[in-house]
Parts: structure tokens; C-alpha cells; sequence
């Protein structure tokens, strides 16, 4: 099932984790640690080739920048929203409030956006629910970020590729003993498709966990953690929901932004060090003689005394000469400048911040310019969509399964992730496009569009529509009596006015 997602990485792994039977699952936990050692630049990552006793390696922070690029543009400001077509109004608003109330509790945006990140780095990221009956109501549902190096998927032995259970396991200390802690999930009809899902917690040998490569029924357990139980109803899923950065056909995993740029880095970092290297050299200088060394008084060698201010002798007929070095530093500057090119090829200086004003100023311009990254990071953000989809789509039925009843309308909703522009807006120009469209077109478009707009680009301290509306007509009304007032339209109502009184009055006596 699974493909060598890692082959690029594999002259860089150090010691594989022996706690891991099968080769292909421990290059791939042991990729994760390389790649987020190339993200933080840890010296080890890279062995750099010494040039000579002062040389004190450089570590540029080209994959940070290569994650943080691509980071800034995918699936920013999430939002989830209910799907038109499903459930009610009234069930659609009660959704989104037990969403909102869950992701504040859960912290979700600053998890996702952690989650994305290291997805960026290792390659996969993972989310996971979880329910505790013994919580207050309405606090028993979680949402977990998962690292993706603990999750083991189970396959169909009769239909391989087709999961039906995951381990997620790690090393734990016991006192001065090691030992694995394993959460299985499986599907009790051993099958695909909807199935009850049982769940069991325990702790077992190094050496035999039932992990990849290992026979199940030769797991040795130690201690029994949680003992099997089958989820409640209505919940019929897996609950881990695996989100690879690249869709690889025939694997559920997916590759490092940094996949296939490892030697180019190892490049960077080391022409940037002999250019350090060489610099250091020419400011403190290269000598060469054809005398043997110094001795001192015991006639013992010695090192030579060589400084500002000071003389070397060395005895008749002998040179001492300084040796004529590297006399530009050009040709390292062009090279360094190549490799970072290569490094960043399809991702445009714009997008890392290196911005022209009349490509920034026209709308066009800077979507050409960001178009290669837009593309990959939406074909990113569809796989983010499908699978927290269907976790969004699994999530009622939990929440039906431990909060009770009162959940069951959620049944009926679908909620969906949405995400913002990955553009800025250029909000002077597109306010003033909007108030031209509303000169121009009063008849076409209405006000209550153009509100809408200007809340979109930025003006979201903007009253709800119908207060706006009350506001404007009480405005059209007072600046109507100004008006007549000022062409004594008041004055003659007041004097009109006087008159029928007077006029009343003579009648009356």
C-alpha cells in the first residue's frame, strides 16, 4: 500500500526507531523528525564538510522559509459554515452554535493552524475526536491534534489498502523499563463502510505490539489501560482523520514541502559557510614559507607570532610571503544565488514578500505573479476540505452519542470548511468600484449588496441592514425639515398657522 514517499530523504535519517518493525513505517516516522529538524535548523541535520580549523558552519533557514510561504497562503482565516441544502434554518443556526461553543472550547483555529504548519513540515497532520462521559455536559467531546508518527493504519487483509483500524502508539517509560502505549480503533465488522467502532488502551512490549510488521495475535500486553469497549451509537466511523500535504496515488500518506529539496538545502548551507570560511581567511591571511618552523629558547617548535604591529624573522636565503587568496567573491554570491533560485523555483519572490508597487497596485499583475503558489495551495486546501469534511460529518453523531437527544437535529446539517482571500484586498480601490457601481447602476444593484461588500473588504463595524435602513430614513427626515426651513416653508406653516387661529377666534365672538 505503501509507496517509498521518502527516498529523497533517506541519505539524511540518522538512527532509524527500533521500537518499529516494518522498514517503510520507520523511514517514515524517522522522515518527520528530519523534517522538522530542517524547519527548526538543527546543526545535526545537515554534515557539512569542514574546510578548515576555523570553520564554524552557517545554517540558513531556507526550509522555514520554503513552510512559512506556503503556510501564508494556504486555507487562511478558516470558517465553517452549514451547507444550504441540509437541515432547517432554525437546525442550521443551532448547529453553528454548538460548533462555535466546541471550537472556542477546543481552541480549534489556533490547533489548525499549528496542524497545518507541521502538515506543511512532516508531510501529515491528523486530528482525532474523542468523547468522556464523565464530563459537565456539553464539555465532552475533544477535538485532538494527532502526530502523524504515532498513527498506524490497520488494513483489510482481504482487500488491501482498505483500512479498518488504527493503532496509535508511542514509547512510555515505566521506571528504568520502556514499553508501548497502543489506543486502537478498530471497525467491528473487520470490513469498510459503516461499522460499530471498538476502542481499546494498553501497554505492551517493545518488541511485540501488534504493530506493521508484527503478528497481532503475538502482541504481548503488559497492562490493560482501558479494556475493550465498542463506541456508542450513532457513531459508526473511524475517528482519526488523516490530512497528507500531497495526495499520493496507492498510500494515505502524503511528502514534506521539503521533499526533494534536502540536497539543495545541504548546498545553501554549505557555500554559504566557505563563503564565510573565505572571508575570514582573507581578513586574517594565508602565509607560506620555506622555513621551518619557530623554536624558542629551548629550541622546542613553537607557533609563529604573527599580528598587528609585529615582526617575523626568518633566517638568511628564507621567504615568508602571504598567499594570494580568493580576489572576489562574486563567483560565491552568483552560485548561493543559483541554489536559492533552484530552491524557490515555482514559488515568486512576491509571494515570500519581495513585492514590486505597480504589480501590488494592479490587481492583474500581482495574480499572475502569485498564480503558481494560488494553484498549489488550492489543490492543497481540496484534500483539507474532504477530510474535515468528514470529520465535520462524523462530529453530530458524537456529539449525539454523549451529549444525548437533544443533539439529535444536528443529524440533519452539514457543515463545511471555508476559508478567506489570499489576496489583500485593496480596499480604497474596491470602495471606490463599489460606490461608482452604486451611482452608476441604482436600479440594478442594491444598497443591501454594496453594504455586504464593504463588510467583505474590511467595514465589518457596519450596523446589521435594518438598523442601517431605520438610521438613513431618520437622516432623509431631518435633513427634509432642514431643507423646508430653509425656504420658509416652516415660517409660512407657523404664520398659516396663526391665522386659521385668528380666524377661529373672530368667528367665535
Amino acid at each position: 500500500m505503501t509507496t517509498d514517499n521518502y527516498a529523497t530523504a533517506k541519505p539524511f535519517l540518522g538512527a532509524l526507531p527500533a521500537w518499529i518493525a516494518s522498514d517503510a513505517e520507520k523511514r517514515r516516522v524517522a522522515s518527520y523528525a528530519l523534517y522538522e529538524a530542517m524547519y527548526w535548523n538543527v546543526p545535526d541535520t545537515f554534515k557539512l564538510v569542514s574546510r578548515g580549523a576555523e570553520d564554524k558552519p552557517i545554517y540558513v533557514p531556507s526550509g522555514k522559509g520554503i513552510i512559512e510561504t506556503m503556510h501564508r497562503y494556504l486555507a487562511p482565516s478558516l470558517t465553517v459554515v452549514c451547507d444550504e441544502m441540509y437541515g432547517t434554518p432554525q437546525e442550521q443556526v443551532a448547529a453553528l452554535q454548538v460548533w462555535n461553543d466546541l471550537a472556542r472550547r477546543e481552541r480549534f483555529a489556533s490547533k489548525f493552524n499549528s496542524n497545518k504548519r507541521y502538515g506543511l513540515i512532516r508531510g501529515d497532520s491528523a486530528f482525532m475526536l474523542s468523547g468522556n462521559p464523565i464530563k459537565e455536559p456539553g464539555t465532552k467531546i475533544s477535538i485532538l491534534p494527532v502526530d502523524p508518527s504515532s498513527i498506524f493504519p490497520i488494513e483489510n487483509p482481504a482487500i488491501p489498502g482498505e483500512i479498518i483500524g488504527y493503532h496509535i502508539a508511542e514509547e512510555v517509560q515505566r521506571g528504568d523499563k520502556t514499553f508501548i502505549r497502543r489506543l486502537t480503533y478498530r471497525k467491528a465488522t473487520g470490513m469498510g463502510g459503516p461499522s460499530p467502532i471498538t476502542m481499546e488502551d494498553a501497554l505492551y512490549e517493545v518488541d511485540a505490539w501488534g504493530g506493521p510488521g508484527m503478528l497481532e495475535e503475538e502482541a504481548k500486553f503488559v497492562e490493560v489501560l482501558s479494556p475493550l469497549v465498542t463506541l456508542p451509537q450513532p457513531i459508526d466511523s473511524l475517528p482519526i482523520y488523516m490530512i497528507p500535504n500531497f495526495e499520493i496515488p496507492n498510500s494515505i500518506y502524503g511528502a514534506s514541502e521539503m521533499k526533494g529539496l534536502e540536497r539543495m538545502m545541504a548546498a545553501v548551507n554549505q557555500s554559504v559557510s566557505d563563503e564565510e570560511l573565505t572571508l575570514a581567511l582573507e581578513g586574517l591571511g594565508v602565509y607560506w614559507t620555506d622555513s621551518g618552523s619557530p623554536v624558542d629558547e629551548n629550541g622546542e617548535e613553537t607557533d609563529w607570532n604573527l599580528g598587528p604591529a609585529r615582526v617575523v624573522e626568518v633566517p638568511t636565503g628564507k621567504k615568508m610571503n602571504r598567499l594570494n587568496g580568493a580576489s572576489s567573491m562574486a563567483p560565491y554570491q552568483e552560485h548561493i544565488k543559483m541554489l536559492m533560485d533552484m530552491l524557490y523555483e515555482g514559488t515568486p519572490a512576491v509571494a515570500r514578500g519581495t513585492v514590486n508597487v505597480q504589480a501590488a497596485e494592479s490587481g492583474i499583475a500581482l495574480l499572475l505573479e502569485l498564480s503558481p503558489i494560488l494553484v498549489r495551495a488550492e489543490e492543497k486546501e481540496m484534500t483539507i476540505t474532504d477530510r474535515l469534511g468528514n470529520m465535520f460529518f462524523d462530529l453530530p453523531k458524537w456529539l449525539v452519542a454523549y451529549e444525548g437527544g437533544i443533539m439529535n437535529p444536528l443529524l440533519n446539517v452539514r457543515m463545511l470548511p471555508t476559508y478567506g482571500d489570499k489576496i489583500p484586498p485593496n480596499r480604497s480601490k474596491d470602495l471606490a468600484d463599489l460606490l461608482t457601481i452604486a451611482k452608476a447602476t441604482p436600479q440594478i444593484v442594491p444598497m443591501k449588496y454594496i453594504r455586504q461588500r464593504m463588510r467583505s473588504i474590511g467595514f465589518d463595524d457596519l450596523p446589521d441592514d435594518a438598523t442601517l435602513e431605520s438610521e438613513i430614513l431618520a437622516e432623509q427626515e431631518a435633513r427634509a425639515r432642514v431643507q423646508q426651513d430653509a425656504f420658509g416653508v416652516a415660517v409660512d406653516r407657523e404664520v398659516n398657522a396663526d391665522l386659521n387661529s385668528s380666524n377661529t377666534t373672530s368667528e367665535e365672538e
